[in-house]
């Protein structure tokens, strides 16, 4: 009895390592590139100089088993967020918010000519640099973004899908977020 309780044991305790040994380590590797190389490849990606933007978050973390630097800035009122991979210098996902203030429409708001839901969506393609063929999918609807109406873009290319708020009063891009 003893005897088949240690196999038993003995069994389980090998499967465990086993499995433990064909597990990724990703989580634990060291990053391969440095913050302020993560910082520049951010900088870069929006077309922006070092010295014009404010740094308020720096920081590194593992994010579904991989490990990643997570970089936001300002310049002006654009809010740029970024999840770069610590291995590759990859980035995971990336987000732009544009903070304006929303003034209320006037009595005749009735009068104001708005976009369609087909311009806002030209515009977000547009934007990213893609035409409508590209997509994989397609989805365009109304909402309220800190208090202003807009258009909910989403769309796939690939992977990677992309989502944008757009101003339904002026076709401006309020924000948008790209992530793969």
């Amino acid at each position: 009895m003893k005897r088949s309780i240690f196999k038993i044991a003995a069994t389980v305790i090998a499967s465990v390592v086993v499995m433990m040994s064909s597990m990724p380590i990703t989580s634990f590797a060291k990053e391969k590139i440095t913050l302020e190389q993560a910082k520049a490849i951010a900088i870069e990606n929006a077309g922006v100089k070092a010295d014009e933007v404010t740094f308020v978050k720096e920081g590194y973390e593992i994010e579904n088993g991989r490990t990643e630097y997570e970089i936001e800035f300002f310049l002006g009122n654009a809010e740029y967020d970024y999840e770069i991979d610590a291995q590759t210098g990859k980035i995971n996902s990336f987000d732009q918010e544009i903070e304006t203030m929303y003034t209320k429409p006037a009595a005749n708001d009735s009068a104001v000519k708005k976009i369609s839901e087909d311009k806002a969506l030209e515009i977000a393609l547009d934007h990213a640099g893609y035409k409508k063929e590209d997509t994989l999918y397609t989805q365009v609807k109304k909402d309220f973004e800190d208090g202003q109406e807009v258009y909910e873009v989403e769309f796939r290319v690939g992977f990677v899908e992309y989502n944008y708020n757009i101003s339904v009063t002026n076709g401006q891009i309020v924000d948008f977020e790209i992530d793969d």
